[in-house]
């Protein structure tokens, strides 16, 4: 004898359901519309157009963009009056003497690094920036800040956060940082003495 599968009682048929399980009416077809043929406008006028005043970029901005080598060569020689022209062995002699005296004073030890973060701000128009630095020194921006710390210790530098945008940092060279450099730069003009 075979079973047959018991049957499950029958649901009450909700309003989802009935809506599932009614045939589809079909909606009757609607005829298109004829299509006209579009009608022929007159060419208009055309307005002068009104120039929007141009926009200019903040100044902190722009100044953050600029690049120091980007100078016409004409500001590098007003920059530069007194250029001596060197050949390679007397530009390293010229390095070594002034480096060379730099560690025998008092003076604290600078990385290359640090000591050209240093003089980019310190050649700068007005403030720099974290960006701009690595922008123009071609560094990323935590070997940047890395040397702006070290700087900040010794006092050559200061940090003050931008008023028109809390995101960026300007850097401004301190007195000391300005004294230092002119000692590094009367090590350099001694050492160009002595060799000569």
């Amino acid at each position: 004898m075979v079973k047959k599968p018991a049957k499950k009682p029958a649901k009450k048929p909700t309003k989802a359901t009935k809506a599932k399980s009614a045939p589809a009416k079909k909606a009757p077809a609607k005829k298109a519309p004829a299509k006209k043929a579009p009608a022929k406008k007159a060419p208009a006028k055309k307005a002068p157009a009104k120039k929007a005043p141009a926009r200019k970029a903040p100044a902190r901005k722009a100044a953050a963009r600029k690049a120091p080598a980007a100078k016409a060569p004409a500001a590098r020689k007003k920059a530069m009056p007194d250029t001596v022209k060197l050949v390679q062995a007397q530009a390293v002699a010229l390095l070594h003497g002034a480096v060379s005296e730099a560690v025998r004073s008092d003076m604290p030890d600078l990385t290359a690094r640090q000591m050209a973060v240093l003089l980019s701000i310190n050649s700068s128009d007005g403030p720099a920036t974290v960006r701009g630095l690595a922008g123009d020194l071609n560094l990323q921006k935590p070997a940047i800040s890395r040397a702006l710390d070290r700087l900040a210790d010794l006092g050559f530098i200061e940090r003050k956060t931008d008023t028109g945008d809390r995101r960026n940092v300007l850097i401004r060279a301190t007195g000391g940082g300005n004294a230092y450099l002119r000692k590094f730069a009367d090590l350099v003009v001694r050492a160009g003495r002595m060799k000569h």
